[in-house]
């Protein structure tokens, strides 16, 4: 099929070619009959069909045509579909589940923390032992935590996300980064250190490295001496001007982009999708697993996570049939490569266009972590990045910021 754009609207389309920008009105699906194929509907995130990304247009719109000449008996209902807000994937599923039950997909993708809430209601099937057992051997335990809920599998990982460092273009990276070699080379530090809600994920890598823990059911557990030495880190390094506070402001790496590529020295927390876009434009990058007191490589984990949302045993045979064609590995790198995403398998992580950023990756799932849950660990983390944000504007001595964490948990 020739290239194509991909529309904001939600599109249906039996042939599985994806509409062209310019779409205003949806195109509607063929009605099936009792002699024509079966209908597979799939609701496809925007984040993983960017209206920016031609070569991702096509990436996936070859693939689904090619699912669909090999698969004459099924008609694929492609919708693209926003992910936030009204009107984002999650909402639609839990508004339809309560009054149209047959508006739903078949198969779609959640974010974890998505994923988590639309289990907690009830509105995902499992997929353990349901996926092809060389997928399943091909996911490495860490990254098949992902998708788990009440040891089960309810999300099957398709891109993943992590967290590290990133060093300017120009500037020699030092051979181990620790806190302690921040400050003793002054290397100014720039991370997302800002959060709606809960505690930003680079102070909850530093934090279980130093010592801290969390619960079996997900919350943190505090550990005044982990906490105290982290925090002691930027009490230290905002005196020396190694830290600014206004890396409170920032949420995500992307909000400092543009730093991480003009500024001369520094170590800048960044996505793994940040950084693959930017090396993929030819920004060339240093890069180091987040600093922590000892150089233990930790990060964070998150991704895009198939989940079925039909419970209907013909719809889910479909829908698991369409789930084990995409994940093959080669197909998967294919795709994950122009989205500048890590794929979740093992054999595709292999074929990155990158081998030396491959085994760096696969070194930091070894001891990866996951998103804390905000319903888990919620009055902590608020505590713990408050005394964080008091900490990095001046407020508190480290000492202090931790006896308020205490003291606010105690009371």
């Amino acid at each position: 099929p020739a290239p194509a754009q991909l529309s904001t609207e939600p599109v249906a389309t039996e042939t599985a070619v994806l509409p062209t920008a310019t779409s205003t009105t949806p195109t509607p699906a063929p009605t099936p009959t009792e002699s024509g194929p079966a209908r597979l509907t799939i609701w496809w995130p925007e984040p993983l069909a960017p209206l920016d990304n031609e070569t991702a247009a096509e990436v996936l719109s070859q693939q689904l045509s090619a699912f669909q000449r090999e698969n004459s008996d099924i008609s694929v209902d492609f919708r693209l579909k926003r992910v936030e807000n009204v009107g984002g994937i999650l909402s639609t599923l839990r508004a339809a589940s309560a009054v149209a039950p047959g508006a739903l997909p078949d198969l779609t993708l959640l974010r974890r923390d998505d994923m988590l809430i639309a289990a907690q209601a009830g509105l995902l099937h499992p997929l353990d032992n349901r996926v092809s057992q060389a997928v399943r051997e091909d996911l490495p335990g860490v990254v098949l935590e992902l998708g788990s809920y009440n040891d089960q599998l309810l999300g099957l990982p398709y891109t993943l996300e992590l967290l590290h460092v990133a060093f300017p273009p120009g500037m020699e990276a030092p051979e181990a980064l620790t806190l302690d070699s921040l400050l003793a080379e002054e290397i100014p530090f720039v991370f997302p250190a800002g959060r709606t809600s809960g505690l930003n994920h680079v102070l909850l890598v530093q934090y279980l490295a130093a010592g801290g823990a969390v619960s079996e059911t997900g919350g943190l557990v505090v550990d005044a001496s982990a906490l105290r030495s982290t925090l002691r880190f930027y009490e230290e390094a905002l005196g020396r001007g190694l830290v600014d506070p206004i890396a409170l402001e920032y949420v995500r790496p992307t909000d400092y982009r543009s730093r991480l590529i003009t500024e001369s020295r520094g170590a800048f927390v960044v996505t793994s999708t940040m950084y693959l876009e930017l090396v993929d434009a030819g920004v060339e990058l240093g890069i180091a697993p987040i600093p922590t007191h000892d150089g233990t490589a930790m990060t964070v984990q998150d991704g895009w996570l198939w989940v079925l949302t039909t419970s209907d045993a013909e719809r889910q045979e479909r829908a698991l049939r369409f789930l084990n064609w995409m994940l093959d590995a080669q197909r998967q790198i294919e795709y994950a490569q122009v989205l500048h995403m890590l794929p979740s398998q093992r054999t595709a992580l292999r074929q990155l266009r990158y081998p030396e950023y491959a085994r760096f990756v696969n070194n930091l799932l070894s001891n990866a972590i996951l998103p804390l849950s905000e319903s888990a660990s919620g009055t902590t983390a608020r505590a713990m990045q408050s005394a964080l944000a008091a900490v990095m504007t001046g407020q508190r001595t480290a000492e202090e910021a931790t006896r308020d964490v205490l003291n606010q948990l105690n009371n």
